[in-house]
């Protein structure tokens, strides 16, 4: 999850919708940008750095096995997700799991998905403040997502959400167990993280 630079909302500004973020340029000239909408805010994601996006790959690979070996559903990473709409909430989660009741996947017009993923993944970055991490979480599980993974490579622990339940922390030593979420699934925090 990349760290993010945020605007209140004004009594006059307008809020922006999911077509008007698909027509924003993924190119300035100070190089690539990447946006979200936050209740139709623009946030600009500003970049992360090369341990979340090694995070991030060995994420997509445990799942991806899992995906390959249980047949469960499907995996994505880094697509568009409508969270909620009017006003609209885009969001890009890092991993997005989607289980075989939830498929095939809809989309809106501008190709983001419509469909709540089961579980979700974010690799918090060096610049996330817990006060826009807590937000994310809530706005994911309040959409209907049944598990938030926040993978922290510099504590080098995971925190895991479900509705209605405290988040449960866990240690590079620990070992999650999503089992009845995602038939199998048991893996050590430490194989989710970058070697140190």
């Amino acid at each position: 999850m990349a760290a993010v630079i945020t605007t209140e909302v004004k009594p006059a500004q307008r809020l922006l919708t999911a077509a008007d973020l698909a027509a924003l340029p993924s190119r300035l000239p100070t190089g690539d940008v990447n946006y979200e909408l936050r209740y139709g805010v623009l946030i600009i994601m500003s970049p992360t750095g090369g341990p979340h996006g090694a995070t991030i790959r060995k994420l997509f690979n445990v799942f991806g096995n899992q995906v390959n070996t249980t047949h469960f559903g499907e995996l994505t990473t880094g697509d568009g997700l409508i969270l909620s709409q009017d006003p609209d909430d885009v969001t890009a989660p890092d991993i997005a799991a989607y289980l075989n009741h939830t498929l095939p996947i809809q989309t809106s017009p501008e190709g983001y998905s419509l469909t709540i993923p089961d579980l979700v993944a974010e690799v918090r970055s060096k610049n996330d403040w817990q006060p826009e991490i807590d937000d994310k979480v809530e706005r994911y599980l309040r959409a209907g997502v049944k598990l938030v993974l926040i993978v922290d490579p510099a504590r080098r622990a995971v925190q895991i959400y479900r509705p209605e339940q405290p988040p449960v922390l866990l240690g590079a030593s620990d070992t999650i167990d999503i089992s009845d979420l995602i038939p199998g699934l048991h893996v050590q925090v430490s194989d989710l993280l970058p070697q140190v």
